[in-house]
């Protein structure tokens, strides 16, 4: 009696066995990964270890792109930043004789908007001269921006001191491509390391000989000054109308300097070319 239930059981398995069909095709749905596309790979070969956080576009600049990572190196996590921008003519001649002091005084404003208080930022009760006083803040080079012809690259450190007498790091490394330039930079506290940590970066990141840079010989390429104000603050930082001021500032005093030499030259001239007549007189 067993035996015929167990036979039937088989042949009722092996029938249904038979008669059901295979999927042609199988469908696997895959867990989405949320770690962030690294697209440094369109601009560099070579690229060193370095964990991506995030990737995205400037809100005030939508045609700058930005990419946040963090490197480890020796039981310290270093963040650094990156920005790039296509399609855009550009020229190296502002580049070739940065002004270092206007720079420099540029990097000053913005830490000090940065770090002013509600109360110091208000204009209506606190002068210029208050916010000065108040708001400390130094920059002192370690490298003064310079801009390597042969590399096509324009950089500059800093250690920059804070009103609370901390000390930041803030290098920077502008690399000009055929249509635009690719930008890195490390801001985080002071370490006398971090110095030798972007300079080992920036001969790391190896640009793509397709995107090299050449000097356009149009006359009409794109004027970088404007360009240059932004490459010596944060990425992702606006120019604020203190900076604005201080652009002003700087052109003013070029413009009495010019004149004032102009003056005298001319007198010069003058006493050189009038005074005789008046003696053989």
């Amino acid at each position: 009696m067993k035996f015929n239930i167990s036979l039937c059981f088989l042949i009722f398995t092996a029938t249904h066995l038979l008669s059901a069909t295979v999927p042609e095709k199988l469908s696997v749905t895959l867990p989405s990964t949320k770690i962030p596309q690294n697209p440094l790979t369109n601009f560099v070969t070579e690229i060193p270890l370095m964990k991506v956080i995030s990737t995205g576009t400037l809100p005030h600049l939508s045609s700058v792109h930005y990419l946040r990572a963090q490197v480890s190196k020796n039981d310290f996590d270093i963040p650094i930043q990156f920005e790039w921008e296509n399609n855009i003519l550009m020229s190296d001649t502002v580049l070739l004789n940065p002004n270092a002091k206007f720079l420099r005084n540029l990097i000053i404003q913005h830490f000090k908007n940065r770090h002013q208080t509600p109360i110091q930022s208000n204009t209506a009760t606190h002068s210029k001269e208050d916010l000065d006083v108040d708001v400390d803040v130094d920059v002192e080079w370690i490298r003064a921006p310079s801009y390597d012809f042969h590399e096509n690259e324009f950089s500059f450190i800093a250690k920059v001191k804070l009103p609370d007498k901390s000390w930041r790091f803030f290098a920077k490394t502008i690399y000009l491509i055929h249509n635009g330039y690719l930008g890195f930079q490390i801001l985080t506290p002071y370490h006398e390391k971090l110095a030798t940590y972007h300079k080992n970066w920036s001969q790391a990141l190896s640009i793509k000989d397709s995107i090299d840079y050449e000097k356009s010989s149009n006359p009409r390429v794109r004027d970088m000054r404007d360009l240059l104000k932004r490459w010596s603050i944060p990425i992702g930082a606006t120019m604020s109308e203190s900076t604005s001021e201080s652009s002003n500032t700087n052109v003013n005093e070029n413009t009495r300097r010019t004149v004032g030499v102009t003056f005298l030259i001319f007198s010069i001239l003058f006493f050189i070319f009038l005074n005789p007549k008046a003696k053989d007189q």
